[in-house]
């Protein structure tokens, strides 16, 4: 049997906003759907900057150490990803920029399906 796997990844600040109850209707279809969930809250995560060393392009490993090798696990083990953003001005806030430029390389490898939606409205 094959396992279905979706991750679930919350990039806003405000756990209980729009942007976090918009993750979970997308949960709960998944669920629905019969996939297994694991959901992150980025701001709950130690992730630190790029700082342009360029090791990751032979080893494939960032040198920095944080949590975001525990998403990348995570993104190997799923079919599906979904990631919700709080945006300000179409544009992703710092940590979540964070954790698309680390894990790009993942999702691309992986040949993952990538959809950036940007939804305005107030998250608080």
């Amino acid at each position: 049997m094959n396992e279905k796997n979706v991750l679930a990844v919350l990039g806003s600040p405000h756990a209980t906003g729009t942007t976090a109850a918009m993750l979970n209707l997308a949960v709960h279809k998944a669920e629905q759907a019969g996939y297994t969930v694991t959901k992150i809250n980025l701001y709950e995560k130690e992730l630190s900057f790029c700082i342009g060393c360029r090791a990751c392009m032979d080893t494939h490993i960032c040198i920095q150490k944080d949590d975001i090798q525990e998403i990348v696990t995570l993104l190997h083990k799923s079919q599906l990803v979904i990631f919700a953003a709080l945006s300000i001005g179409q544009m992703y806030r710092l940590l979540s920029k964070t954790y698309l430029t680390d894990c790009w390389e993942q999702l691309w490898k992986k040949q993952k399906h990538f959809q950036s939606r940007v939804c305005g409205g107030s998250d608080i």
